[in-house]
């Protein structure tokens, strides 16, 4: 069942992949935002994909680490992230 659902994810991933190709996608920075402290094994990681974005995407990638509260702090600053943001 796991399997299935791993396959249908990553079915639907490929075809949003596919259909922004062609688009402009991104006009500045991106921010990759770590739950974890600077260090850890997810921030090693997270900016392990960040370089790799990077190269791809021709745009710098920022890595910010929100350690504490068991990755709340983190979550809290993806959800609050659309109200700071500047319109394109």
């Amino acid at each position: 069942m796991r399997l299935k659902i791993a396959g249908l994810l990553a079915a639907t991933l490929l075809g949003a992949c596919i259909s922004a190709h062609a688009q402009t996608y991104p006009t500045r920075e991106m921010r990759v935002v770590v739950g974890l402290p600077a260090g850890s094994g997810g921030d090693v990681v997270a900016r392990f994909y960040a370089d790799k974005l990077s190269q791809v995407s021709g745009k710098p990638v920022i890595v910010e680490n929100k350690p504490g509260m068991i990755l709340s702090i983190g979550a809290d600053a993806v959800a609050k992230a659309h109200l700071t943001a500047t319109p394109f």
